[in-house]
């Protein structure tokens, strides 16, 4: 176990919690705010889900952005709790399933949201047109609100994604796709034209999946190496610009 435990947690990461929370006290003050309010909001959108699909809960289970909404909303309140209840260990299970859940939801809020505007939003362009106002807003709220709510933490916190966590990444991808399958499959159902299950498109939406998951979480990755670090990055740059100093997070 603990072979495993220094492979998933390397030892510059030994203090858990100071990656999730700001060594400002008034910037990690309004964070803790931020976060108490994001949950809310996801509560707002799960009633409004549970208005604008009534008697459809399967689509709950086949539809990738309830996964995303539930995932970052699951994201927001671990977080909250690890940094508003001080814990003996500062590398409490909290903290790590804070850690790890910020780093799938923003992995999976990248695909979905490039899934949907960029894929989905094309090949459904007629069905869209159709679609009454509520269903607009609820379009609206569960494939923006995420990664604009993610985004904003991300920039305030201290998140740096762990290589050695990728697995972890691509599991929620593909229980998502084993569920999926199952269930539209089992019920005639789909929610995406792309994800029928029945025809070539399904192998095209898996490998997009896979795609932007793995340039997701990538990203993620970049971002808090930069954070840390910007001249990582940045070598190159003319050497007449002065970098903040970087600064150990641990």
């Amino acid at each position: 176990m603990e072979i495993l435990n220094d492979y998933f947690w390397p030892k510059e990461i030994d203090n858990v919690a100071a990656f999730l929370t700001n060594e400002n006290p008034t910037i990690l003050k309004r964070l803790q705010i931020f976060r108490a309010a994001a949950i809310v909001i996801f509560i707002c959108i799960y009633i409004h889900s549970y208005f604008e699909m009534t008697n459809e809960y399967i689509r709950l289970l086949i539809a990738y952005t309830h996964w995303g909404v539930f995932l970052t909303m699951m994201t927001f309140i671990f977080l909250t709790i690890g940094c508003g209840i001080r814990f003996e260990d500062s590398s409490h299970f909290v903290h790590k399933a804070a850690f790890v859940l910020f780093e799938i939801s923003w992995t999976s809020e990248v695909v979905i949201t490039i899934m949907f505007w960029a894929v989905i939003a094309i090949m459904d362009s007629g069905k869209l047109k159709e679609v009454s106002y509520s269903s607009v807003m609820h379009l609206l709220e569960c494939h923006l609100v995420p990664i604009i709510l993610l985004s904003i933490d991300f920039a305030f916190n201290k998140m740096e994604f762990i290589l050695s966590h990728g697995f972890l990444i691509a599991a929620v991808p593909t229980l998502y796709s084993l569920v999926s399958m199952f269930f539209s499959l089992k019920h005639d159902l789909h929610t995406y034209s792309i994800l029928t299950w029945k025809d070539y498109k399904t192998f095209f939406g898996v490998a997009l999946i896979a795609f932007f998951s793995v340039m997701g979480f990538i990203c993620g990755y970049l971002i808090g190496k930069y954070k840390r670090e910007p001249k990582l990055l940045f070598s190159n740059i003319d050497e007449k610009i002065i970098w903040p100093e970087s600064k150990d997070l641990t």
